[in-house]
Protein backbone atom coordinates (compact mmCIF):
# COMPACT_ATOMS: atom_id res chain seq x y z
CA UNK A 1 0.00 0.00 0.00
CA UNK A 2 1.00 3.57 -0.33
CA UNK A 3 0.33 6.69 1.69
CA UNK A 4 -1.89 9.41 0.26
CA UNK A 5 -0.20 11.56 -2.39
CA UNK A 6 2.93 9.38 -2.20
CA UNK A 7 3.67 10.39 1.42
CA UNK A 8 6.77 8.32 2.30
CA UNK A 9 6.20 8.53 6.08
CA UNK A 10 2.65 7.24 5.76
CA UNK A 11 3.84 4.47 3.44
CA UNK A 12 6.50 3.43 5.98
CA UNK A 13 3.94 3.42 8.81
CA UNK A 14 1.56 1.26 6.76
CA UNK A 15 4.36 -1.18 5.88
CA UNK A 16 5.47 -1.52 9.52
CA UNK A 17 1.86 -2.07 10.59
CA UNK A 18 1.45 -4.78 7.91
CA UNK A 19 4.60 -6.57 9.09
CA UNK A 20 3.48 -6.51 12.73
CA UNK A 21 0.04 -7.89 11.82
CA UNK A 22 1.65 -10.61 9.67
CA UNK A 23 3.96 -11.69 12.51
CA UNK A 24 1.07 -11.84 14.99
CA UNK A 25 -1.02 -13.88 12.53
CA UNK A 26 1.84 -16.30 11.83
CA UNK A 27 2.55 -16.78 15.56
CA UNK A 28 -1.15 -17.44 16.19
CA UNK A 29 -1.59 -14.55 18.62
CA UNK A 30 -4.41 -13.07 16.57
CA UNK A 31 -6.91 -14.47 14.08
CA UNK A 32 -8.63 -12.88 11.10
CA UNK A 33 -12.31 -12.48 11.94
CA UNK A 34 -13.38 -10.86 8.71
CA UNK A 35 -12.09 -9.44 5.47
CA UNK A 36 -14.13 -6.72 3.82
CA UNK A 37 -13.36 -5.37 0.36
CA UNK A 38 -14.96 -2.21 -0.95
CA UNK A 39 -14.57 -0.17 -4.12
CA UNK A 40 -11.67 1.85 -2.73
CA UNK A 41 -10.89 0.21 0.61
CA UNK A 42 -9.80 -3.00 2.25
CA UNK A 43 -10.51 -3.86 5.90
CA UNK A 44 -9.11 -6.76 7.89
CA UNK A 45 -10.80 -7.37 11.23
CA UNK A 46 -8.63 -9.22 13.75
CA UNK A 47 -9.26 -10.61 17.21
CA UNK A 48 -7.36 -12.63 19.71
CA UNK A 49 -6.08 -13.08 23.21
CA UNK A 50 -3.81 -10.03 23.06
CA UNK A 51 -7.01 -7.96 22.82
CA UNK A 52 -8.58 -9.77 25.77
CA UNK A 53 -10.92 -11.86 23.63
CA UNK A 54 -10.73 -15.67 23.72
CA UNK A 55 -10.24 -17.51 20.44
CA UNK A 56 -13.49 -18.65 18.84
CA UNK A 57 -13.99 -22.39 19.19
CA UNK A 58 -16.43 -24.41 17.11
CA UNK A 59 -19.41 -25.92 18.86
CA UNK A 60 -19.03 -29.48 17.60
CA UNK A 61 -22.47 -30.91 18.50
CA UNK A 62 -24.09 -28.32 16.23
CA UNK A 63 -21.57 -28.87 13.43
CA UNK A 64 -23.23 -32.09 12.17
CA UNK A 65 -26.65 -30.43 12.22
CA UNK A 66 -25.37 -27.47 10.18
CA UNK A 67 -23.64 -29.80 7.72
CA UNK A 68 -26.85 -31.80 7.21
CA UNK A 69 -28.81 -28.60 6.59
CA UNK A 70 -26.18 -27.46 4.09
CA UNK A 71 -26.36 -30.78 2.23
CA UNK A 72 -30.16 -30.63 2.19
CA UNK A 73 -30.20 -27.12 0.72
CA UNK A 74 -27.45 -27.70 -1.85
CA UNK A 75 -28.81 -31.03 -3.13
CA UNK A 76 -31.95 -29.43 -4.55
Amino acid sequence: MEGMHGNKNATLLIDVNDIIIAILLIKGLIVAEGIFIGSSEFTLTVSGTIFGVPFPEPFLPRLQEEYNLFRKVTNR
